[in-house]
């Protein structure tokens, strides 16, 4: 499972230079000079524009809207370089000698956080799609499952009046499963890959799942789900923070974001040499945190993946980026836990201990099932020919506790 993808140079000024992309340039309206800035980009080959994809103006607009005593993030420092893959490294390098950068990185690109592919299963489905809600253990009482059935018997108990947002790659909105509350995709460029696709169809399913009577059951039927696309410019370019700063101008306090998405971390240098061993939670990189901030500080519920990578977060390769008590985007990180022994008729440890795939640590707030989530997609429960008829019990990963989460805070 090779989700590849390519990586973003990005550019953070520094305080007081209230830097302004042209047609010209970056100009600064403090009046500071940007010659050697814009010289040094030009030699490289690329040209500094805006990463989340807004005017510097319209985003300082998006941050004047948060309460007066909140500490908000500076959305408009943040800057991205389009140059060549194999000139990132070096552009880097020479930007961060310039007086007016904070800092220059190269950002990873972003996986889907699925552990294991599920098997497909050519076989075509009968004429009409059985009812596979009783698999769905995660929806039954504690200790087992999230017990939602108790909050769909109270009033707006089954999301009602909220919106969720997931951000992923692609999704199959002409599922069978898929057509009652859904808000479809609002922004983004979806991938033609089969597996970004399958991957974002099933966590709309644990989601927003229809209640119709056959297949599967969303966590919160009657939310209305919505979904953009992390590749917000090009296919393979992920851009968790622009896809949040995008969706925050139609979202209201108690709606909720959430992405399944996790990217390689600095325990294998950035790369995934040894699948996704490493691979950690999106808001280690300033520019997803700043969003994730902007977006908590509004009202807006955030829940991400805490990662498939096997990774205690509290480790010192961290820097106390995901150290609560040293910042705190406001994230709800979500971890995989086992389902109880015998589901599906397979054990992966006691009910609800750690996942030895998932990460760990302080930061991580709770966990939710991580193996045999029955839902929409990957067609190894129900195949055939046509995608809109799939359907999968294997689901797994971080990939499936961040989207039962999620349902269950719009409950």
């Amino acid at each position: 499972m090779d989700y590849g993808g390519t990586p973003v140079l990005v550019v953070e000024m520094r305080p007081g230079v209230a830097a302004r992309a042209t047609g010209r340039g970056i100009v600064s309206a403090a009046g500071l000079d940007t010659t050697s800035l814009n010289d040094l980009c030009a030699a490289y080959g690329g040209s500094l524009r805006t990463l989340f994809g807004m005017s510097e103006e319209r985003l300082n607009r998006l941050t004047a809207t948060l309460p007066a005593s909140a500490d908000a993030p500076d959305l408009s420092r943040y800057y991205k370089v389009e140059v060549p893959v194999d000139r990132m490294n070096d552009t880097a390098a020479a930007l961060r000698a310039d007086p007016l950068v904070a800092a220059a990185y190269v950002e990873p690109p972003g996986w889907p956080g699925l552990h294991r592919e599920p098997q497909p299963n050519a076989a075509e489905p009968p004429a009409f799609t059985q009812d596979f809600s009783a698999r769905q253990a995660y929806l039954g009482p504690a200790p087992g499952g999230i017990d939602v059935r108790r909050a769909w018997a109270l009033q707006g108990g089954r999301g009602a009046g909220v919106r969720v947002v997931h951000i992923d790659a692609a999704w199959r909105f002409t599922h069978e499963d898929l057509t009652g509350n859904q808000g479809g995709v609002v922004g983004g460029i979806q991938s033609t890959q089969l597996g970004w696709r399958n991957h974002g169809t099933a966590v709309a399913g644990v989601i927003g799942g229809d209640d119709n009577g056959f297949g599967i059951m969303g966590i919160c039927p009657d939310a209305n789900l919505m979904a953009i696309s992390a590749f917000m410019k090009k296919e393979d370019e992920t851009d968790v923070g622009s896809a949040i700063v995008a969706v925050l101008e139609k979202l209201h306090p108690g709606d909720v974001i959430v992405t399944t998405i996790h990217a390689p971390g600095p325990r294998h240098g950035f790369k995934a040499p040894h699948g996704q061993l490493g691979f950690i939670a999106m808001d280690y990189f300033d520019p997803v945190f700043d969003a994730i901030r902007t977006a908590t500080l509004k009202g807006v519920i955030v829940v991400a993946i805490a990662g498939n990578g096997a990774e205690n977060l509290d480790d010192p390769i961290y820097e106390r980026r995901f150290d609560r008590t040293f910042r705190d985007s406001g994230v709800i990180l979500v971890g995989a836990g086992a389902p109880p022994p015998g589901t599906n008729g397979h054990d992966h440890g006691p009910d609800r201990s750690r996942l030895a795939f998932s990460n760990f640590g302080s930061a991580v707030d709770v966990q939710a099932w991580g193996e045999e989530v029955t839902t929409c997609g990957y067609s190894d429960l129900q195949g055939g020919a046509s995608e809109d008829l799939w359907y999968t019990a294997t689901f797994n990963g971080t990939s499936t506790a961040g989207p039962i989460i999620a349902g269950l805070l719009a409950c």
